[in-house]
């Protein structure tokens, strides 16, 4: 616990001071934010599937949107600071990544759920990590 906790201290308020330590920094933050945004994705699809008994994929969207909302702002204010690009523009080409995302995760949702029969919370977690890479790099070198 107390390796977490100074990890936490070092990368969450530390201002970088080189290239490779900002990379280190921002590559925290995008983990911690994006860890955060999957486990309020899974409790999201869960409770809507679950709870609400909506089909998985229109939970997904449903979840997925939200989060994508709350990841944007911390993305925003927190892991990659505001772009260059005026406000409204920024969000288009930020929703524009996101929708992309939406659909490589939904494919992937459902080949692994329905095509192989895995449980739905392995299916969720498999697609999840196909679609992080995509998020990473679209949002470092075309959104912000």
């Amino acid at each position: 616990m107390q390796g977490l906790r100074a990890l936490v201290q070092e990368y969450v308020g530390k201002a970088p001071t080189s290239e490779k330590e900002f990379l280190k920094v921002q590559m925290f933050r995008f983990l911690l934010t994006g860890g955060s945004s999957f486990a309020l994705d899974v409790l999201l699809l869960f409770g809507l599937v679950r709870l609400v008994n909506l089909h998985y994929l229109v939970s997904n969207l449903l979840a997925f949107t939200v989060v994508n909302l709350y990841n944007y702002v911390l993305s925003r204010h927190w892991v990659y600071g505001a772009g260059s690009r005026r406000l409204r523009m920024e969000l288009l080409v930020f929703f524009l990544v996101v929708a992309v995302g939406l659909g490589i995760n939904q494919i992937f949702l459902s080949l692994f759920y329905e095509v192989l029969g895995l449980d739905l919370l392995l299916s969720k977690s498999i697609a999840t990590i196909i679609t992080v890479l995509w998020n990473f790099i679209s949002k470092k070198f075309v959104v912000f």
